[in-house]
């Protein structure tokens, strides 16, 4: 017997009830594995909780707002990766409550902003931003300058931070209100803060030494731990994922049963190669490839 959809069609109440079934079994397919999982965000080398300084300039970046202009969510698209940097990660958000997105761009993205410029620059565009964007309509924030940041409670937001799963572990909470003033401070001994937070930045960061200013804390947030992820290369296992930047002239991704990346030669401009598989290049590909693949045993080994 030849199954007549038409019933179903014309049938509006076996239609509904059907219809519901449908959506209900593909609800459960979807959301039921999540309960068995503890975290659907896969872990990348290099991601570290934020030290005390960046969270308290963290938590002034999000006082004042600067969501509302400022997006730290680089996109995977061709003239995203080119004008901002390496695409960003769900792993460098891990540890954000909430985090820092955003939905509008009226200034620029702001996930790798912090390796651009000198900490000079910064704290000039914070104080006067016109004054090296001539274009810009962000308002100054020179108070940050001049108003000390609190170091006191410090060890509250850690212990909070860790109370929603931010791996702060008793020692962290313990020296953080020292870490905080050491990160700040060009003539501390690190090597404990480094041990704790690798790579964090450190230093004068706003040229108040004696003093941490809020805008230090502002400064520390900005570069942040999200330098130290997706920058070589972003690898699970022996499986790698994302962007791979070999050197500032390639640009790679992952293609099924290959790899395709993007060139550019020294005369300028950006072309595509391809390489589907071990043998067959395209393009202006072999130096780009070389590297490619240098770089990846170097990984792997």
């Amino acid at each position: 017997m030849k199954f007549d959809h038409s019933r179903i069609e014309k049938n509006a109440t076996l239609m509904l009830v059907l219809s519901l079934l449908v959506v209900s079994i593909g609800g459960i397919v979807e959301i039921a594995p999540l309960f068995y999982m503890q975290n659907t965000i896969e872990k990348v080398e290099g991601v570290r909780p934020y030290s005390p300084l960046e969270l308290a300039g963290r938590n002034i970046y999000v006082r004042e707002g600067c969501y509302n202009c400022h997006s730290q969510m680089v996109r995977p698209m061709r003239d995203e990766v080119e004008r901002y940097g390496h695409y960003s990660l769900a792993a460098e958000s891990m540890y954000d409550h909430p985090f820092q997105w955003g939905s509008k761009r009226t200034g620029p993205d702001l996930a790798r902003v912090g390796q651009r410029y000198s900490n000079e620059w910064h704290v000039q565009h914070l104080v006067d931003p016109r004054s090296v964007v001539p274009e810009s309509i962000m308002p100054g924030y020179r108070f940050l300058l001049s108003t000390e940041l609190r170091t006191d409670d410090i060890i509250a937001h850690l212990k909070a931070n860790a109370s929603v799963g931010v791996p702060y572990d008793a020692e962290m909470i313990e020296v953080a209100e020292a870490d905080m003033r050491d990160q700040a401070d060009p003539d501390a001994d690190w090597d404990g803060l480094l041990a704790r937070y690798p790579k964090a930045q450190t230093g004068d960061f706003d040229g108040t030494p004696g003093a941490v200013a809020r805008e230090a804390g502002v400064l520390a947030y900005i570069p942040g731990p999200v330098p130290v992820v997706g920058l070589s290369c972003y690898r699970a296992g022996k499986n790698f994922w994302g962007a791979c930047w070999i050197t500032k002239h390639c640009r790679i991704w992952p293609i099924p049963g290959g790899w395709s990346f993007w060139s550019s030669p020294s005369s300028g401009g950006w072309r595509w190669c391809s390489v589907p598989g071990p043998a067959r290049t395209t393009r202006n590909a072999p130096r780009c490839l070389s590297r490619m693949i240098g770089s990846l045993a170097n990984e792997q080994a």
